[in-house]
């Protein structure tokens, strides 16, 4: 690919060339792009180009490769940002992409040659502002500089550029500039120029002015009422470009315009020509001077020699031999270098020489060394999750993967998972659809979780979106679990609830069942822990409340008689007193209720008070009946008393007289005996009916206590 183009633009120090395939990586950079854009990553070949552009030109990049490969003999200008070492700033760059092919016109990829513009646009930016501020400033500017109006007059121009015209300001202020830069359609000026104006966007070029046989960088930029044009003189730098008849001329150029340490060794290993770097780096680590005719072998660190001669081998048959290396100096000192090993030709080709390059890296290795070590640490981390996890670039493709996911995939698929296989190798086809929904939602932001049911086993599979350090959506994890063993607890743990939820209605239909009875609890600050419906319809029914556990039951109780009453019967049971009451409701001339309340406190497993517990039962019917029999025995007595004093007295009359009635008596004195009997007869009957009348009474009244709750 080297014989592809030009030496001078291999060595270039002002121009980066690049290659990049038709997939968008790096196929092949010049030594100056190296230097320029190393920061990003040391090993660019093989990255992809978009690693290395502002996200927001990444588009742009694209389109013009697209024309490239789409109009094979296109050439496309862009201007693309750069990063810069300063993190956050980036470098404005002028690009033209163009179709690159082999000798069998094969396409190998796109070539991209570009410069840096930014101290240009930065300068004309700075001079806008001079414009508008201060004039005197504005004529010291070092680049040559003009200002056009939209008739192509030349409004304002500065010192410098009246030298590079070699003509005063006073026959250039007024006149078109087409009167003193004629239109010719070799130009890239006549061409250029005009279209800044007409479609207001910024063109940079290079052009040679012939009558004053001089080559410039020429930044036009637009604005509604004039066009500012910036230039500058080039000839120099292109005649440098042009030293390609002469290779000493070249290698010197090469040699001296760079940081790198470089040594140039001809085919019998003597030293013909070296740069200040190597210069200064051999009199810092050997302490002696290098020299022109001597033999490098002089140079060699020890156990080095044969690796230096096998690759100064190579390089001589053509080949460019990079290589990273330790060194170990006097003092212990070591330090990593980059060396290269590049074949050296002469005008016919011919190879002739290496150059040998080395380049200082041992800061950047150490930082590399230090990344190796946390990379090995997070991969540790990353292969001791408990979830098999694949990291899935963009385009389904598989970047990474713990050991985990190896095991599960080979488990579940019976094959090796392999880097930059398709994810899609390794989803169930059942699975497949649902699984690319969720992986393009996940590339939107999402987390999504799907549970799913393979060979008997329960897993756990999510995908979450994956960011870099600058919050830029990379790719997405993708997550396996296993869950059959969580899946059988928590089946346990669903049969257990649902045993604890029949075992609670049981118990509650068990406890709602008795006729007449209640029954609630209280926490140790009286709120309700538990009570049944019948509770619930009587405190609705009482004091017209729809009780709610967790509340204050005396909150409900509106009496303040009946709040006192309760709340110091709860205290009494809180204080671990077990107690009846019995308490009547209703009225004494109608109905009335008794109910039993029989207080008990919950005790917990230490031996705490924690609540209370309040049975209540309706006693009114086994009341009345007590009542009932007490009537009946009230009654009893008084028959009792009637048998046992009023009969007798009357009863003993009639026996009396029945014996004087027995004698022999007078007329006069029986009829009196007889009226006596008769009155005794009649005493008699009457303390019957009255027994009688007692026995058949339902009025009796036993009189009760009165009581509100």
């Amino acid at each position: 690919m080297l014989s592809l183009f030009p030496k001078w633009l291999l060595n270039s120090n002002v121009y980066s060339l690049s290659v990049i395939d038709l997939e968008g990586r790096y196929v092949f950079v010049n030594e100056y792009f190296k230097r320029k854009f190393n920061f990003l990553d040391h090993e660019i070949i093989g990255k992809y180009f978009d690693s290395t552009v502002h996200p927001d030109d990444v588009e742009k990049c694209r389109a013009a490769s697209y024309k490239c490969v789409t109009e094979h003999n296109t050439v496309v200008e862009v201007q693309i940002r750069k990063p810069y070492k300063e993190k956050g700033k980036y470098l404005w760059t002028n690009w033209e992409f163009s179709l690159l092919k082999n000798e069998e016109n094969q396409i190998l990829g796109i070539m991209c040659v570009g410069y840096d513009i930014t101290s240009l646009l930065d300068a004309q930016e700075k001079t806008q502002e001079i414009i508008q501020t201060d004039e005197h400033i504005f004529e010291t500017l070092t680049d040559g500089f003009c200002i056009l109006n939209k008739k192509w007059e030349f409004i304002k121009i500065s010192d410098s550029a009246q030298q590079t015209f070699q003509m005063p300001k006073g026959k250039i202020l007024g006149k078109k500039f087409w009167d003193i830069f004629p239109k010719n359609p070799s130009s890239n000026y006549t061409k250029q120029l005009p279209q800044a104006m007409k479609k207001q966007v910024i063109v940079q070029f290079e052009d040679y002015y012939a009558p004053l046989n001089v080559w410039f960088r020429i930044v036009a930029h637009p604005s509604q009422k004039e066009l500012i044009v910036f230039f500058k003189d080039i000839t120099e730098q292109k005649n440098a470009q042009e030293k390609t008849s002469n290779p000493q001329d070249k290698l010197e150029i090469v040699l001296n315009t760079t940081s790198d340490s470089n040594i140039l060794i001809d085919k019998n290993y003597k030293i013909i020509e070296f740069n200040t770097t190597a210069q200064k780096l051999v009199e810092i680590l050997y302490d002696k001077k290098i020299a022109k005719g001597q033999h490098i072998s002089e140079y060699l660190l020890p156990n080095t020699e044969q690796d230096f001669y096998d690759n100064f081998d190579k390089a001589l048959r053509g080949e460019i031999v990079e290589k990273e290396r330790e060194m170990s100096f006097k003092d212990n000192l070591k330090i990593w270098f980059l060396v290269k090993y590049m074949p050296f030709r002469d005008t016919k080709n011919n190879s002739t020489g290496v150059i040998f390059n080395v380049i200082h890296i041992d800061k950047h290795k150490r930082i590399e060394e230090k990344l190796k070590q946390s990379e090995y640490i997070l991969k540790a981390i990353y292969h001791s999750s408990n979830e098999a996890s694949i990291f899935i670039s963009k385009d389904l493709k598989i970047i990474y993967y713990n050991y985990l996911a190896k095991e599960t995939i080979k488990k579940r698929f019976q094959k090796e998972i392999q880097i930059k296989n398709s994810i899609l190798d390794f989803i169930e086809q059942d699975f497949q659809e649902e699984f690319l929904n969720s992986y393009m939602k996940s590339l939107k932001g999402e987390v999504i979780e799907i549970e799913k049911r393979y060979d008997e086993r329960d897993w756990l599979m999510s995908l979450v979106p994956v960011y870099d350090n600058e919050q830029d959506l990379v790719g997405v994890s993708y997550n396996m679990r296993e869950i059959s063993e969580v899946k059988k607890v928590e089946k346990r743990l669903s049969d257990t609830q649902k045993e604890l939820n029949y075992s609670n209605q049981l118990l509650k239909t068990i406890l709602e069942s008795p006729k007449g009875s209640i029954i609630y609890a209280l926490d140790k600050k009286m709120r309700y822990l538990f009570f049944t419906n019948s509770h619930k319809e009587t405190m609705k029914r009482i004091w017209g409340s729809d009780i709610q556990l967790g509340v204050n039951m005396l909150s409900y109780i509106h009496h303040k008689k009946s709040k006192k009453q309760t709340q110091e019967y709860l205290q009494k049971a809180l204080e671990g007193s077990y107690f009846t009451e019995i308490e009547e409701f209703g009225d004494y001339e109608l109905h009335r209720m008794y109910w039993e309340n029989k207080y008990s406190p919950i005790i917990n497993e230490k031996n705490e008070i924690v609540g209370v517990t309040v049975f209540v039962i309706d006693i009114t019917e086994r009341r009345n009946s007590e009542l009932k029999v007490t009537q009946q025995n009230e009654r009893l007595q008084s028959i009792a008393w009637q048998q046992s004093h009023g009969v007798r007295k009357p009863v003993a009359n009639i026996l009396g007289l029945i014996e004087l009635l027995k004698a022999d008596l007078d007329f006069d004195t029986r009829q009196e005996y007889l009226s006596y009997l008769k009155e005794s007869t009649q005493e008699l009957d009457h303390i019957i009916h009255e027994i009688v009348e007692i026995a058949n009474r339902e009025d009796l009244k036993v009189m009760t206590r009165r009581e509100y709750i």
